[in-house]
């Protein structure tokens, strides 16, 4: 470690107590602007008497306990016993103030991501910023979170926050600091949206190639009044994922503390289910006389869609495929059911296509797609979309997706050399699915 890294730690000599006139002590600039339950702690002080004295520096500035000052001028007393601490910079200052919040009263979220963000720029000021492949000198956003005893994630996105609400002060006003990153994610988003937009308006030239064939395979519409207008065509796959109509607002359990998308969508109700399903097996049998289909289900509606599966001409294997999603699985009694962890589909053809990857076991085994990274409710992981288009379906070959969701089939069709459009109501979640896919392919 080189010596401008060496970080001094205080021996005794470098604190001691003394009294001093309460007036002499300098408050100046303090991250903890909003003092909770004073009134309580004045009477733990009547009663109990100071048991933590606030800090001060070698020239009487505050260096923690803010709240403690406040209660001891509302108790009126004139001099107070504090603990001075000798050769403190400006970063072991903030250190102090965060440690000494952090293990007593809380501090607001606001208050918390801005002094984070305060201690970062402070010890890269004084040490330097680490670059990545350049030695290890300097402070790294990972030394400061290890320092803090924070995970490298958390601290990164609190420090991006505190940076983000300098220029937009409304984040602040979030009631906390989860619903501040949404909302700053969803600002981020407009404004990548509207950039896009503006360039598929002014100048389609400008778009990304990947990203231009997403925006026009992603079609707003009705599945079925597509369908019903579209011609026979030489699709090689078809992966159709309606809804279950078993209400997965009610039956699926989600983290709503990382969730970022709305769990609400447009899901069947149970009466219409199975006409809707026998609708979508004939308009989907005419147009593809030579495919393979998938046909996501929920499991309790196995017998039923299998008849009408078959009545409609579709040759089905009574054992169906299955995606087995590694994870915790999805109950809302863990007291009495045991979590779920898969998905069903029934695996179809008609006329004589070929499978792409002959002898595949009928078991797709990949994880979840973190929560926090979903646009869509229901959105499946991207790895798992590329191995069924690799699947049931030659490279090249057209592919067709009616309920589009998320538009992962389209992300998965972008990277596997597929062609694979389809339909979707929902234009807030095309222009999220159309930055996924500008970010993606950004050499594009």
């Amino acid at each position: 470690m080189s010596e401008q890294n060496q970080v001094e730690h205080p021996s005794k000599e470098h604190f001691q107590s003394e009294f001093l006139p309460i007036e002499s002590i300098i408050i100046g600039e303090r991250f903890r602007t909003d003092y909770k339950n004073i009134d309580e702690l004045c009477e733990s002080i009547r009663e109990k008497g100071l048991i933590h004295y606030p800090s001060v520096d070698g020239q009487n500035n505050l260096i923690a306990g803010g709240r403690r000052m406040a209660a001891l001028a509302k108790l009126g007393w004139k001099n107070i016993p504090v603990t001075r601490r000798h050769f403190v910079n400006a970063t072991q200052l903030r250190e102090l103030e965060l440690e000494e919040n952090l293990q007593r009263e809380n501090l607001s979220w606001q208050e918390e991501v801005n002094l984070k963000n305060e201690i970062l720029k402070l010890k890269q000021e004084i040490h330097g910023t680490k670059v990545q492949g350049r030695g290890q000198s300097g402070v790294s956003q990972a030394d400061v979170a290890a320092i803090l005893g924070d995970s490298p994630s958390n601290f990164s996105l609190d420090v991006g926050l505190a940076k983000a609400m300098q220029t937009i002060p409304e984040l602040s006003k979030c009631k906390t600091k989860d619903d501040a990153r949404k909302k700053m994610k969803q600002l981020q988003e407009q404004l990548i949206v509207a950039e896009m937009t503006k360039r598929r308006t002014s100048d389609p030239k400008k778009m990304k190639s990947k990203t231009k064939i997403a925006d026009e395979s992603f079609v707003i519409g009705d599945a079925f009044a597509n369908l019903k207008n579209h011609p026979e065509f030489s699709y090689s796959y078809i992966n159709c994922d309606p809804p279950y109509g078993i209400d997965l607002n009610k039956t699926k359990k989600g983290n709503e503390s990382t969730q970022t998308v709305e769990r609400n969508y447009q899901e069947w109700e149970a009466e219409i289910y199975l006409d809707n399903c026998r609708s979508l097996a004939r308009e989907l049998r005419r147009i593809a006389p030579n495919s393979y289909l998938t046909f996501w289900f929920g499991i309790q509606w196995y017998r039923e869609l299998f008849n009408i599966l078959t009545e409609e001409n579709w040759i089905v294997d009574p054992v169906p495929g299955i995606w087995y999603a590694e994870g915790s699985g999805q109950t809302m009694q863990p007291d009495l059911v045991l979590g779920k962890n898969y998905e069903a589909f029934f695996i179809c053809r008609s006329g004589k296509p070929y499978l792409n990857k002959k002898g595949r076991s009928n078991v797709f085994h990949f994880k979840k797609l973190d929560p926090a990274k979903k646009i869509h409710p229901t959105e499946k992981p991207v790895e798992l979309m590329i191995e069924m288009l690799e699947t049931f379906s030659p490279s090249g070959s057209k592919v067709l997706s009616p309920f589009l969701g998320s538009g992962v089939d389209i992300m998965a069709g972008l990277k596997t050399d597929r062609s694979v459009v389809g339909f979707d109501f929902n234009q807030d979640v095309k222009d999220r699915f159309l930055i996924k896919v500008d970010q993606e392919f950004k050499q594009d």
